[in-house]
């Protein structure tokens, strides 16, 4: 190969190469042959024959053995770390993928249900926006001291239980319609059909917008 890592002296690696690496590979091959004969007598050190020696050197005051163990385990955590990026990536695509066949499939009913979902927010909305404007009046009444706080609480707490069956009813359309619509399809939210629809919708207003500009 043209590159490969290497170590300098002070520890750091790096990528070296050889380009073009042809122009070296005769001379390289005359320094190989040259000590063939070496390479048949002595073999290569092991890596605790390099750790021994090592320990040697310095009298065992430093922990290359622990040093080496950590350069290792950092690297083996970023070439993990890269492979689970590479992986996301690639499950991303296939997601989009699948999510885009899905709405392809379904369109029709999808654009129904949220025509259903639209005409139970206008209704249920109307009915938030009463009892809203009800709390206000109440407070206001409160402060004119045109109630006591005790009467004040005794209206409240029915308006506000209200409100809250109202939102949850909201959340409660939204699974139960679409379970109803898509049966066999549990991957399938009203958050895709909201997101499908919205975009299509965008679509169509740029696609208009053009040909008024024409």
């Amino acid at each position: 190969m043209n590159k490969c890592s290497a170590v300098s002296e002070d520890g750091k690696q790096k990528i070296v190469s050889l380009s073009p690496f042809s122009a070296h590979w005769a001379p390289f091959m005359k320094l190989n042959q040259r000590y063939a004969q070496a390479k048949q007598l002595y073999q290569s050190y092991t890596l605790q024959q390099v750790l021994d020696i090592l320990h040697h050197a310095d009298n065992g005051e430093t922990d290359y053995t622990a040093a080496i163990d950590n350069l290792f385990m950092k690297r083996q955590i970023a070439i993990l770390n890269r492979q689970i990026a590479q992986i996301q990536e690639e499950c991303r695509k296939w997601r989009d993928k699948y999510t885009d066949m899905l709405t392809k499939c379904n369109e029709e009913k999808m654009f129904q249900l949220y025509a259903e979902y639209e005409a139970f927010e206008a209704n249920v909305s109307k009915e938030i926006n009463s009892l809203k404007k009800q709390k206000k009046d109440l407070k206001a009444n409160l402060k004119a001291n045109r109630l006591d706080n005790v009467s004040y609480q005794r209206q409240l707490t029915p308006l506000k239980k209200r409100l809250s069956d109202l939102f949850a009813r909201f959340g409660q359309f939204k699974y139960h319609k679409v379970r109803e619509a898509f049966p066999d399809n549990e991957d399938i939210t009203f958050t895709m059909i909201d997101t499908f629809v919205r975009n299509k919708q965008k679509e169509n207003e740029e696609k208009q917008n053009d040909k008024v500009r024409q």
